[in-house]
Formats: C-alpha cells, sequence, structure tokens
C-alpha cells in the first residue's frame, strides 16, 4: 500500500504542479465501534517495509439502540463513554506476506443521575496479530490492476470480565480467529488518483459472544498531493450463536449489528509520517451504542 500511495502523489504532483442491562450495550459499544480497520486490507507491504498508525477516539452518548434497532436515550440520564488509544502495525515480510499487530487500550465509563453515579475501567482490550498473504483474484476473473490478498488474525482479550455488571467492560470476551479476503484497485475522480477496498471477513469467537460476519468498504482520493480523504463503510452483524454465562442475564451476546460510517482527512508531514483527523457516526445498531466520535492519528511508515 505504500507504494501505491507515493505512486499516486507523484502522479498528482505532475497533474497539480450501567446497571447491567446499560452495560451490556454500553460494553458492546466498546467493543464493536473499536475495530480499526487498515484502510488497504487488498494490498500487503513491500518486503522490508512497515507502517505504524496510531489513533486516540474519544466517544460519549446518551442513546443507545436498543433490541428492536431503535434509538433510544439511557434512563436517568444516563451516559456511556469510551476512550481508546490503538496502535496499529504492518510490516512486510516477504513480497507476499505482510505480518499484522492491532491493539487497543481502553477506558470504558458509565454515570447516571441515580445511585448508579460514575463508574470506569481501564484495561486493554483484545489484541488482534495476523498475517496477510497477497492473493489476486484472477480466480474471480478479475485481473490487473485489482489486487486481493487473504487475512489471518487471532484476537486474544487481554482483561477480565465484570460479569456481574458492577463494572463496565472494555469487551466481550472470548479467543478469536478472523478470516478475510479482500480486493481493491487504484481508481480516479475528477483526475484524482486515489484507491477503493472492498473485504469480507468471519470472526468465530469462543465464549458467549455471537460469531461475526463483517463486511467494510474503504475508499481513499487525494484531493491535493499532500492531502488523502479517506471515507469507509463497516457493517458488523452477530450471527445470533452466543449464549448467555449466567452471571449477567440482562446481557444478550448473539444479538447485536453494527453499521459504522468513518470520514478522516490525512495530510502528509514528511516522506514517512502523516496526520489524521476524522469523525466516525452509528448510522445502525441493535444492542449496541449510537451518536459518533472523533478520532486522530499519526501515521508513520518505515
Amino acid at each position: 500500500m505504500r507504494a501505491f500511495m507515493q505512486s499516486t502523489r507523484n502522479r498528482l504532483r505532475k497533474a497539480a504542479s450501567a446497571p447491567s442491562a446499560l452495560w451490556s450495550m454500553a460494553l458492546l459499544a466498546a467493543g464493536l465501534s473499536s475495530s480499526f480497520e487498515a484502510q488497504a486490507a487488498a494490498w500487503v507491504q513491500p518486503q522490508g517495509k512497515g507502517e505504524v498508525i496510531v489513533q486516540y477516539l474519544q466517544w460519549s452518548s446518551h442513546t443507545t439502540y436498543n433490541r428492536h434497532s431503535s434509538r433510544e436515550a439511557y434512563g436517568d440520564n444516563g451516559k456511556s463513554s469510551l476512550k481508546q488509544l490503538n496502535p496499529y502495525v504492518e510490516y512486510g515480510l516477504t513480497p507476499d506476506v505482510t505480518l499484522i499487530g492491532n491493539f487497543y487500550l481502553k477506558q470504558a465509563s458509565y454515570s447516571n443521575d441515580a445511585d448508579y453515579g460514575h463508574r470506569s475501567t481501564t484495561a486493554f482490550g483484545d489484541q488482534e496479530m495476523g498475517i496477510r498473504y497477497n492473493l489476486p483474484p484472477t480466480f474471480a476473473g478479475l485481473d490487473a490492476p485489482w489486487v486481493g490478498a487473504a487475512q489471518w488474525l487471532l484476537v486474544l482479550p487481554f482483561y477480565s470480565r465484570h460479569k456481574d455488571g458492577s463494572q463496565p467492560d472494555v469487551g466481550m470476551g472470548g479467543i478469536g480467529n478472523e478470516f478475510r479476503y479482500s480486493i481493491g484497485r487504484p481508481i480516479s475522480l475528477f483526475d484524482r488518483p486515489g484507491y477503493i477496498d472492498l473485504g469480507t471477513a468471519l470472526r468465530l469467537r469462543t465464549g458467549g459472544p455471537a460469531d461475526e460476519w463483517r463486511v467494510d468498504i474503504a475508499s481513499g482520493l487525494y484531493l491535493t498531493p499532500k492531502w488523502l480523504m479517506i471515507g469507509e463503510i463497516n457493517q458488523i452483524t452477530g450471527l445470533r450463536n452466543g449464549h448467555d454465562n449466567g452471571d449477567n442475564p440482562s446481557l444478550d451476546p448473539y444479538n447485536y449489528n453494527q453499521t459504522k460510517l468513518r470520514l478522516s482527512f490525512v495530510r502528509q508531514i514528511s516522506d514517512s509520517t502523516r496526520l489524521q483527523l476524522g469523525y466516525e457516526y452509528y448510522a445502525a445498531g441493535r444492542n449496541t451504542g449510537a451518536g459518533g466520535a472523533p478520532f486522530v492519528g499519526f501515521w508513520w511508515h518505515f
């Protein structure tokens, strides 16, 4: 992806000279909204090259999507909040193999005007480590300039659950295995170079949480040689095969969905560094938080 971004910039330069029931929704919002997808999962890194993206996100909302997918307010002026630091790393091990690390440190909070007061938990979240393999989509009749990659992620929870709902959780628990395939290609719009990336994944989880089907669409467009605009659509659908662990009977770990929209702008600072400013909005869901969250990011190519 680094080589692709460099080539497009060069072409553009030339052209331009809760109570537990509430906590269940809050932790689902924290667990689902946190997943940061690489903007171009269809590309692998060149051998010996890599990329680090560090994002900070801050979300808070007085509303949630209930089990009927309707948006409603928390009771007693309740508010769920999430602060999240998310370092993401890619490294090209060989011309066809890229190593991936996706790490989270979170603070999940909930407060209301009733006796519950304000409570928060700070902990490492689900840590994701995996591998991406160059696999062009020629088997589907898509030749160059289309590219493709298969990806596997191991998801490990680095936290303990508060199963009685007395404190907020930073995730749903359970070990995950995610299998993803993405395709992408360069594009041009209004004589501006860019890219599009389309991916789908199945995330299998142990324990109570449901397995998930994920669909992601991302597109980037260079507005100028130094400004990149990125738009994303992320859909997570719980497959309703989770189960309740009995300690928190209000938790509904199998019946959840989330549709997330993201828009960000990335400014090149030097040949190897960029700054990102964006906003994500939770457009629809079931048993997840509503609202939106600003985020900032720092990119380093090496």
